[in-house]
């Protein structure tokens, strides 16, 4: 089925649906008017003519030559193979079958360019409305925080009740370049290049690739963005049940200027949706004790 197509009665429908996080919460957003990508589910065991008609079908659907793959399960682990890359056609068909065959749903979803996302957000949201922003800028992607990665530039802590956004704080127990390595090895570990080569590989790469904005230092944290984030993530805590809570909500600034909203993350179905910095307030706060 393709999001795109579907109904709001469908969506409600979707997203009643809790066997694959990434769909429920795909489905969720847009029925509530979120901004997402459009998508399409192929679900495991998924005979290779059935994959390769609604690969086929999406690509026309959205009259591109390339696709977005991610992956899904019911009942996530941490150790699976990361997605999120780009393929075209033949590449998207392996890749696809790839994760069909180790009983993995699919995801197909708009090409992007992951490694020029202009800005990175999550924000994790507790059953009492307290929530904490976590944001990178140009070059970064939300599973680098998603993951515990790459240590945040910047942190928000604040609550529904309170109208005003507080001032960013910066996070200063590492420089830019040192981000810049957290990131490099992030990307090293998504093609599964060898740790020894890794990070030299992937600026290769980037570089390359005429991704250079990730060595570009940020100018200022975005308090705009994390605004229109906190106001998103209020609707979508209204729409929650108490079990999907606490819960984290990723957002992207893509390299076109689109904003876009990836999933919804309840914490109990992942290992890792805060990070804890010893050099933060987060270390005070309950609403991220999760692991």
């Amino acid at each position: 089925m393709i999001l795109s197509k579907l109904s709001i009665h469908d969506l409600v429908l979707q997203a009643q649906r809790r066997d694959f996080t990434k769909w429920w919460s795909l489905c969720l957003m847009r029925g509530l008017g979120l901004p997402t990508l459009d998508a399409a589910l192929i679900e495991p065991g998924s005979s290779e003519s059935f994959v390769r008609a609604k690969l086929d079908e999406f690509l026309f659907s959205i009259n591109a030559q390339s696709v977005l793959v991610r992956s899904d399960f019911r009942g996530e682990s941490k150790q699976y193979r990361r997605g999120g890359i780009t393929y075209n056609g033949n590449d998207a068909y392996s890749a696809v079958m790839d994760f069909i065959q180790n009983d993995r749903a699919v995801i197909l979803l708009e090409p992007t360019n992951r490694f020029s996302n202009i800005l990175s957000i999550n924000i994790t949201v507790d059953s009492l409305g307290r929530w904490l922003a976590e944001s990178l800028s140009c070059g970064f992607d939300t599973s680098d925080l998603q993951r515990g990665l790459v240590t945040p530039q910047w942190i928000w802590e604040g609550d529904f009740a309170e109208r005003a956004i507080p001032k960013a704080i910066a996070i200063n127990s590492i420089d830019h370049n040192g981000r810049v390595s957290q990131r490099l090895e992030s990307i090293a570990h998504l093609f599964r290049v060898s740790q020894d080569s890794g990070a030299s590989h992937a600026r290769d790469f980037l570089l390359g690739s005429g991704n250079n904005c990730l060595f570009v230092p940020p100018l200022s944290p975005p308090q705009i963005q994390v605004r229109s984030v906190r106001r998103d993530a209020q609707i979508v805590s209204e729409n929650l049940s108490p079990a999907e809570f606490p819960y984290t909500l990723s957002y992207a600034t893509l390299w076109d200027g689109r904003s876009v909203y990836w999933d919804i993350t309840p914490g109990k179905q992942k290992w890792d949706i805060a990070s804890s910095y010893e050099s933060s307030s987060l270390e005070k706060s309950d609403i991220f004790r999760i692991r």
